[in-house]
């Protein structure tokens, strides 16, 4: 019947195999694309760290007591955990570039601004905007990752992307 079989209920079903979707490419635009990616995942990662370090400082600069300075570390990591379940919808429904750079710009922004406020309240509302804002970060990564990689070593993407988000929580369960 060239190239058709006929099962019994007397249907036509083609014996040519199916097309594969054709596998991503690794161009350097590609590749330039995901580094920036990983690297802004990384220093979301290193945001949410640096309060911790000077926290001291703060306290001493700025004359707040600890358990109150301590809130902006916490306001961060609440702000990235309230964001990441997000993060993959808002990439899919507004495209992953458009999201991405809203919050990477969003995030710099407020990196920016923080160090010139002064009162604690401001602080603590301002991180956790930022945790929001670089919370979303790592997401993308992992989806840049799984979509634009060719399979033969996406798995090192990926390993890459958890290893941007939780390499500096060993460092903060050790503080």
């Amino acid at each position: 019947m060239g190239g058709r079989s006929s099962n019994d209920r007397g249907f036509f079903m083609s014996t040519a195999a199916p097309a594969s979707p054709q596998q991503p490419v690794l161009t350097m635009r590609l590749a330039v694309g995901l580094l920036g990616v990983l690297l802004a995942a990384m220093v979301a990662g290193l945001s949410g760290r640096v309060p911790a370090l000077v926290l001291v400082d703060l306290q001493g600069a700025l004359g707040f007591a600890k358990d109150d300075a301590s809130w902006l570390t916490t306001a961060y990591s609440a702000g990235e955990l309230a964001a990441m379940p997000f993060a993959a919808w808002f990439a899919i429904t507004f495209s992953m570039r458009r999201f991405h750079m809203t919050m990477l710009a969003a995030a710099l922004l407020l990196a920016a601004a923080l160090p010139f406020v002064r009162d604690l309240n401001v602080l603590i509302a301002l991180r956790l905007l930022h945790g929001i804002c670089a919370g979303s970060l790592v997401p993308v990564l992992m989806m840049a990752a799984l979509r634009f990689l060719p399979t033969s070593i996406r798995l090192h993407g990926l390993a890459l992307a958890v290893v941007a988000q939780h390499g500096h929580a060993r460092h903060e369960l050790a503080s």
